[in-house]
């Protein structure tokens, strides 16, 4: 079951989605357009660099222009994408190299992993947007707050997955198990032991007793313990006499 063959769409789906929310929390982190600098000169910043107009012309923050919160929402962020890029790795470990074919099963752990990534991630977002105000925020802030919303998502879409294929094995397996049973139950009705038939020497060795002389036998038998209590049906006749006419018996 650990293999990506053998999960479903559900757990598919999600780790799809969880690689989909790494790609847009990536692009979020490294584009300056969290925050809107001035709305007349149409400057940007980001977590990394500010007065940027549009992607270009900018400019590294200072020591000095960093406050604790920004510095808190850009280590969080830091973490949130290297421990995403973690759960990218050990999903595709335990589903698509032959490591996941000798496992017996898979560790919810590798499903629960993402589901704290895209919590770290969105914290960031979180810390970010309560510091600068939600009305200088830019596009690059809303795409970080849906990839990290993705991959808390397609985490928990890959726990429901898991859990769901799991039941479906334990069902196959005790299907598989019950009607083995009843084959070998059905086989042992129906086998016969090689000793409970003769071999063809027994076979011709047997003694054969028919039918007719055991009749004829016992009939014999019976006429000699009984001659003199059985009457004759007939008188007896001459042998020296001559044969009777076949017209006068008719008559």
């Amino acid at each position: 079951m650990p293999h990506w063959e053998a999960k479903g769409r559900i757990y598919r789906s999600g780790a799809g989605v969880i690689f989909l929310g790494f790609l847009g929390y990536t692009v979020a982190f490294a584009v300056p357009a969290w925050r809107h600098d001035d709305g007349t000169t149409g400057l940007s910043s980001g977590l990394w660099q500010y007065k940027c107009d549009g992607l270009n012309n900018c400019q590294l923050y200072s020591a000095a222009e960093v406050d604790t919160a920004f510095q808190v929402s850009r280590v969080l962020a830091c973490i949130a994408l290297a421990l995403c890029f973690i759960a990218l790795c050990l999903i595709f470990v335990n589903n698509c190299t032959a490591y996941s074919k000798r496992l017996q099963s898979e560790n919810a752990f590798i499903s629960t992993f993402p589901v704290f990534c895209g919590l770290l991630a969105m914290a960031s977002c979180v810390v970010y947007v309560e510091q600068q105000g939600i009305s200088a925020i830019d596009w690059g802030a809303i795409l970080g707050f849906t990839a990290s919303g993705c991959i808390v998502c397609g985490g928990i879409s890959m726990l429901v997955g898991l859990h769901i294929d799991r039941l479906k094995a334990a069902i196959s397996q005790q299907t598989s198990s019950t009607v083995h049973n009843q084959t070998a139950f059905n086989q042992d009705i129906t086998t016969i032991p090689m000793n409970a038939i003769p071999s063809n020497e027994a076979q011709t060795n047997m003694p054969v007793h028919s039918v007719s002389s055991s009749t004829n036998t016992g009939y014999s038998m019976s006429q000699d313990q009984e001659p003199s209590t059985q009457v004759d049906q007939q008188p007896r006749l001459n042998p020296s006499a001559p044969p009777p006419d076949p017209d006068f018996l008719y008559y």
